[in-house]
């Protein structure tokens, strides 16, 4: 426990023991008297903050760690403190969409019964039950029920928690997707629509915690890119459907639907909230932490999207004089002291990380920062895809060689 900002505590996990810890520290906010000094240490400093307000963040990519969350946070306002619990999404501006109607089990507006859908819909045909997830939609492409997929900008090949099942899928499907780049799941598509830069559209973004932003368009579009809702139309209406007859009547349905979409608006959350909301998370139980190095996927600044990939500003500085300096972040493995010196590693080494059949090269950075046992791998590089590690997203352990340096005669 130090000072940083005021009081705080950093407690180092290995992956598949954080709904644990998060259970235990629920029990010891709850006035049960724990063990592990530490978590009580944790709990201590929640329930003694002078400040009435506690939120939490969390990823929202482990069911067994979001309801151990949601019971902490019970936990925590039966201390007579407001709660908030903030899940930001996979990217910019996921809240909105999410408000649209992109999760499988709720309506537009975050609805479970959809009655203000079906009077805005009037006689369309309504949905009756649960749509798919991500994850099973591309178990059905892979295993050929699902026929087509739809991606908007999506690089599944690169994101998804498992590389295999999205290449499977992508590979048996018939994929249609909307991209500004030539990326590794776009060159597995079999049509790829031309898709508008942010800079050269104009409509609304909501922020990570639901603060509605309007957006306009600084410069033309380009050749033949079009903004993702005007393709969205073109397309419908090819199909004999008509979405929308002018963009201000799509605002006017999702103002009637969800939200009004105008600056300063706020688009509240899923309905997953400790104050009265319902848990609509799957039960599930923790996975256990394998034996061994185990892998971290870790997020790094200007890795992941195709435009560090793609822009040269990004990879060697572009067209500034004197500036040619790497900004997109190069494969990285990242390693406790204590296991760098037990392998005989330094910073600079190169090793290969393997598992379930797949195998990256890697370049060693020793940090203290890092969990003892684990070894951090860097995200979103298609010249290293951690996904090729990983499966469904469960915690994998690592083999790790050093491999040689040929030196030339």
């Amino acid at each position: 426990i130090g000072t940083y900002r005021g009081r705080h505590a950093r407690v180092q996990l290995k992956p598949g023991q954080v709904a644990s810890a998060v259970n235990t520290l629920a029990a010891a906010v709850a006035g049960e008297k724990i063990a592990d000094e530490l978590i009580q240490a944790v709990a201590g400093l929640i329930t003694g903050a002078m400040n009435n307000k506690v939120a939490f963040v969390w990823g929202g990519d482990d069911a067994a760690t979001g309801n151990a969350l949601l019971a902490l946070a019970q936990a925590v306002k039966a201390t007579g403190k407001t709660v908030s619990v903030l899940i930001p999404g996979a990217q910019s501006n996921s809240r909105g969409a999410e408000a649209m109607g992109l999760l499988p089990n709720l309506f537009p507006g975050f609805q479970t019964s959809g009655e203000t859908v079906k009077k805005a819909w009037g006689g369309k045909k309504f949905p009756t039950t649960a749509g798919l997830t991500t994850g099973e939609m591309l178990a059905a492409a892979g295993g050929g029920t699902l026929k087509a997929l739809y991606l908007t900008s999506a690089n599944l090949l690169s994101t998804w928690s498992d590389r295999a099942v999205a290449e499977k899928a992508l590979t048996n499907a018939f994929v249609v997707t909307h991209e500004l780049f030539l990326n590794e799941t776009a060159q597995l598509a079999d049509v790829i629509l031309p898709a508008a830069t942010v800079g050269e559209k104009t409509g609304t973004l909501t922020t990570l915690d639901g603060l509605v932003q309007s957006v306009k368009a600084a410069k033309r579009t380009e050749g033949s890119a079009q903004p993702d809702g005007d393709i969205l139309v073109a397309v419908a209406s090819q199909m004999g459907a008509t979405l929308a007859t002018a963009p201000a009547e799509t605002v006017r349905e999702i103002g009637r639907v969800a939200v009004k979409l105008e600056e300063g608006a706020y688009i509240a959350g899923a309905p997953l909230s400790p104050n009265g909301g319902a848990n609509l998370l799957p039960k599930a139980e923790a996975t256990a932490t394998p034996a061994g190095l185990v892998l971290v996927p870790v997020e790094r600044l200007y890795a992941g999207g195709s435009t560090s990939l793609f822009d040269t500003h990004f990879t060697n500085g572009g067209d500034k004089p004197g500036r040619t300096a790497q900004v997109r972040p190069l494969p990285t493995a990242l390693i406790n002291p204590v296991d760098a010196k037990a392998q005989g590693l330094t910073t600079g080494a190169q090793i290969e990380l393997t598992a379930n059949g797949a195998a990256l090269h890697l370049t060693v950075q020793v940090a203290k920062s890092v969990v003892p046992g684990t070894v951090q791998v860097i995200k979103g590089l298609p010249e290293a895809p951690i996904n090729a590690l990983t499966k469904a997203g469960a915690p994998v352990a690592v083999t790790l060689a050093r491999l040689g340096v040929e030196v030339a005669d």
